[in-house]
C-alpha cells in the first residue's frame, strides 16, 4: 500500500493588536485677565463710543493732540470705559504728561451711581486715594514722597470687598495703601479722571482692566546697606525688587545683640527704611524682603550688620502726651516766634505762619555737635540748628524746603544768612536730615541726608561758638508739617567721616561778607607794583544778569556796597589800577547772599 501523506497544517498567524493612541490631554488655557486700552491717538473731540462720563463730571474729557485734556479748565473731569465688563478687583492705569494739580485714574465707577474710588498725582510729588459719593470726596491715604516727572505711570488698583484694598503705585512702585472697610464700592469699570485749573494738563496711553491671581513672589532686595546714625538710630537703604503685578513694600527684619532670631521692626513701602530707639555702641543686623498686592512674600535680602556709635548725646522720640515739648526743651528768643508743640507723638508748630525753635537744655554739649531729626513730610520747611544759646540771638540752621531744595543758614541778630544751596538730592517722608558744626575759625558745617553728606560750608567769618543742637520748623498754613525721633550731642571722633571741605567764599584775595539786608563788605590784601597802586574799581554782578558793572572806587583794601536787596545773590570782583590809570589785573569772582528777615524761596543767583 501506498501510505497516504497527513497534511502538516499551516500555522495560524496570531494577530497582533494594534496599539490604540493615547489621547494626547488638551491643555487647559490659561484665563487672560481682561483688560483695556485706549492711546487717543484719533482726531481731536470727544473721547468716543467706549467712554461714560459718570454723574461726577462736571465737564467732559477731551483728545488734544493725541493726548487727553480737560474740555474746560478749572472743572473735575472723569470718564470711564464702557465698552467691556470687568472682575472687581482690577486696575486703571495712565501716562502722566503734563505735572500738575491733578491727574488722575478711577476704579468701579458707575454710569448712574455717583461712586468710584479714585488715586490722583499732584503738586509734583503728592499722591493722593479718595472716595467719591454722593455726598463728596473723603481722602483715605496721603503721601508726598516722590517727585514727578513727565513720561511717568500712574496705576490705581483695588482687590476684595469689605474691606477693598487699594494699592496707588507710581512706576510699579507702591505710592500708597490703605483698606477700606467704610465705602466698600463694588462693580464697575476703570477709568481715566483730571482737574486742570489753568495749566493745561496732559495725559495718555490708558490701559485698564482685571487684575487676576497673582502667585508669583517679588525678587530678592539687593545691596542692603545699614548706617548708624549716632547713638540710637540706623539707616537702611536697598535697591528694589520687581515683580510681576508690583511690590506693595518691603518687611524689614533685625537680630538684636545676643540673640540668635530675626524679629521684624517695620515696613517700608520705599527703598530705605530707618530704625531708632537702638542702644548706643551696639551691634545690629538686619534682612529685608518684599512683598505684593497678594501676600506673596520674596526671598530675603544679604544681611547687613552696623554698630551704633558711642558718645555723649540725648534723644527723643516725643512718644509723650500732647502738649509742649518738656522740661529739657527751651526756645532761643527772639528768634522762635512761636512754640513747638507735641501733636500725635510728633512735633509741629502750635501755630501755623511764624518760625519756630527750640532746643535741648538736660546736657551740656562741646562745641563740635551734631542734630538730626526724621522728617514726617517734605516742605517749608523742617529742619536742625546747631550752637544755639538762650539769650544770643545766634545759631546755625540746617532744613529741607522741598524735595530737591535744601540748605544751610546762619541765623543773628533778627536775619537769616544764606550760607550755601542744594538741588541734587530728592527728599523724601522718613529721610533723616542731620546737621554737624565743628572746629572754630573756621567752623565747618555739614549737612547728611540718611548718614550721606550733601552740602557743605566753611563759616571763617561768624565762628558761633558754644550753645546746644535742637529743632526747627517754619509751617505755613495747610500743611501739617512734622518731625520726630530728634536726636543730638557731641561729634568727638565718632562723627562721620567728612569729605574735603569746600572752599570758602573767597576767590583769590577777595572776601565778601553779608552785613544785614542790604550791604556787604569787601576786603582784599593790598597789591604791589613797581610804579605804585592808585586805586581798586570794586565791580558787582546783580541777581539775573550776566554782566559786572562799575559800582565804586577806592584807594584802600575794603569797600561797603549799599541800597541791596534783601535776600539776594551778588558777585564781585575787584581790578587793579596803578598809578598811570592802566589796568593791571582782576581779583577772582567772591559771591554772597543778604540777609533777610525770613527764608522765602531762593533768590536769584
Amino acid at each position: 500500500m501506498t501510505p497516504t501523506a497527513t497534511p502538516t497544517a499551516t500555522p495560524t498567524a496570531t494577530p497582533t493588536a494594534t496599539p490604540t493612541p493615547t489621547p494626547t490631554a488638551t491643555a487647559t488655557p490659561t484665563p487672560t485677565p481682561a483688560f483695556a486700552s485706549d492711546n487717543f491717538n484719533r482726531p481731536d473731540g470727544g473721547l468716543g463710543a467706549n467712554w461714560t462720563a459718570p454723574p461726577a463730571a462736571e465737564q467732559t474729557l477731551s483728545i488734544v493732540s493725541n493726548q487727553v485734556a480737560a474740555s474746560v479748565e478749572g472743572f473735575h473731569c472723569y470718564a470711564f470705559w464702557n465698552a467691556n465688563s470687568f472682575d472687581g478687583d482690577q486696575y486703571s492705569q495712565i501716562k502722566v504728561v503734563t505735572v500738575g494739580d491733578w491727574n488722575g485714574v478711577i476704579l468701579r465707577a458707575k454710569a448712574a451711581v455717583d461712586e468710584f474710588y479714585l488715586g490722583i498725582a499732584r503738586d509734583g510729588n503728592g499722591f493722593d486715594i479718595y472716595a467719591r459719593d454722593g455726598s463728596g470726596y473723603h481722602l483715605l491715604a496721603h503721601n508726598s514722597s516722590t517727585a514727578q516727572v513727565p513720561g511717568d505711570f500712574l496705576r490705581l488698583e483695588a482687590v476684595g470687598s469689605g474691606p477693598v484694598n487699594l494699592t496707588l503705585r507710581y512706576n510699579g512702585i507702591a505710592m500708597l495703601t490703605y483698606a477700606d472697610s467704610t465705602y466698600n464700592f463694588t462693580g464697575g469699570s476703570p477709568g481715566i479722571g483730571m482737574f486742570s485749573p489753568g495749566t493745561n494738563l496732559r495725559f495718555d496711553d490708558w490701559e485698564g482692566g482685571n487684575l487676576g491671581a497673582d502667585t508669583q513672589p517679588p525678587s530678592a532686595p539687593g545691596d542692603l546697606v545699614a548706617r548708624a546714625l549716632g547713638v540710637s538710630q540706623v539707616n537702611l537703604s536697598w535697591t528694589a525688587s520687581t515683580d510681576n503685578v508690583g511690590v506693595t513694600g518691603y518687611l524689614v527684619e533685625r537680630q538684636d545683640p545676643g540673640s540668635a532670631n530675626f524679629v521684624q521692626v517695620g515696613r517700608s513701602t520705599g527703598t530705605s527704611y530707618n530704625d531708632t530707639g537702638l542702644a548706643a555702641g551696639s551691634n545690629y543686623s538686619y534682612r529685608v524682603r518684599a512683598t505684593d498686592a497678594a501676600q506673596n512674600l520674596g526671598d530675603y535680602s544679604a544681611v547687613a550688620s552696623v554698630t551704633t556709635q558711642a558718645g555723649v548725646a540725648a534723644t527723643d522720640d516725643f512718644n509723650h502726651a500732647d502738649g509742649g515739648l518738656g522740661l529739657n526743651w527751651a526756645k532761643p528768643v527772639p528768634a522762635s516766634e512761636q512754640t513747638l508743640v507735641i501733636a500725635n507723638n510728633e512735633v509741629t508748630p502750635d501755630i501755623e505762619g511764624a518760625h519756630c525753635y527750640a532746643y535741648w537744655i538736660g546736657n551740656m554739649f562741646s562745641q563740635d555737635q551734631y542734630s538730626q531729626v526724621r522728617i514726617g513730610n517734605v516742605g517749608p520747611w523742617n529742619g536742625v540748628i546747631a550752637r544755639a544759646q538762650p539769650i544770643i540771638d545766634r545759631f546755625y540752621m540746617a532744613f529741607v524746603f522741598g524735595p530737591n531744595d535744601y540748605r544751610l543758614y546762619l541765623r543773628k541778630d533778627g536775619l537769616y544768612y544764606d550760607l550755601s544751596n542744594g538741588n541734587t538730592e530728592t527728599w523724601v517722608a522718613g529721610d533723616i536730615i542731620r546737621l554737624e558744626a565743628s572746629g572754630l575759625n573756621p567752623v565747618q558745617l555739614t549737612l547728611l541726608r540718611n548718614g550721606n553728606p550733601v552740602l557743605t560750608y566753611t563759616d571763617t567769618t561768624e565762628n558761633l561758638t558754644g550753645g546746644s543742637p535742637g529743632i526747627g520748623i517754619y509751617l505755613p498754613s495747610g500743611d501739617h508739617l512734622a518731625i520726630d525721633d530728634w536726636e543730638g550731642g557731641n561729634l568727638g571722633m565718632f562723627g562721620i567721616l567728612l569729605p574735603e571741605t569746600q572752599e570758602p567764599s573767597m576767590r583769590g584775595n577777595l572776601v565778601v561778607t553779608a552785613l544785614g539786608v542790604s550791604q556787604v563788605k569787601l576786603s582784599w590784601t593790598a597789591s604791589t607794583d613797581n610804579v605804585g597802586v592808585k586805586k581798586y574799581e570794586v565791580q558787582r554782578q546783580d541777581p539775573g544778569s550776566t554782566s559786572f558793572v562799575r559800582v565804586g572806587t577806592t584807594t584802600g583794601t575794603s569797600y561797603a556796597d549799599t541800597g541791596l536787596a534783601a535776600g539776594s545773590n551778588y558777585s564781585y570782583r575787584v581790578l587793579v589800577r596803578d598809578a598811570r590809570g592802566s589796568q593791571k589785573e582782576y581779583s577772582g569772582v567772591a559771591s554772597v547772599t543778604t540777609a533777610s528777615p525770613t527764608i522765602g524761596p531762593r533768590a536769584a543767583r
